[in-house]
């Protein structure tokens, strides 16, 4: 018996309209599902949802197994491949923290003058005291 999967069965499972689009381009309103035609489209499809949404449970089990050991792989070369990036990384980021806080710094001294001046102009309004705002003339 063949396994046909119908372009009306993934519409009627509510499959994505790329996901839609994609098997009508390549298969047409239908085609025969083998091992070797999903292999050959292992990167097009969503073969999760297509798990989730087209299995049975006995067949959704099976699936899930060989996709966590497949996923625990992923994340393991995932994770090499990570650590080898920070590692790479890391001398460009020591040097970006460096400059970074030595600009900071420079930023910190700049603005540090200016809001202590506008915290005496501040202090003096609401102190009634006399402000540097005001000309002398007008100062009591």
């Amino acid at each position: 018996m063949n396994a046909i999967l119908t372009l009306k069965r993934l519409k009627g499972a509510k499959a994505c309209n790329e996901q839609v689009i994609l098997f009508s381009t390549c298969f047409g309103k239908q085609v025969e599902v083998t091992e070797d035609l999903a292999l050959a489209h292992a990167s097009d499809f969503d073969w999760d949802w297509a798990a989730r949404n087209l299995l049975d449970a006995p067949a959704r089990a099976e699936y899930d197994k060989v996709r966590a050991t497949a996923q625990a792989e992923y994340y393991k070369a995932c994770a090499t491949a990570w650590a080898e990036y920070d590692k790479a990384c890391a001398p460009a980021r020591a040097e970006y923290d460096k400059v970074r806080a030595t600009a900071r710094a420079e930023y910190a001294k700049a603005c540090a003058p200016a809001w202590a001046r506008g915290y005496i102009i501040t202090h003096e309004r609401r102190h009634n005291d006399h402000p540097r705002t005001l000309p002398a003339a007008l100062r009591t």
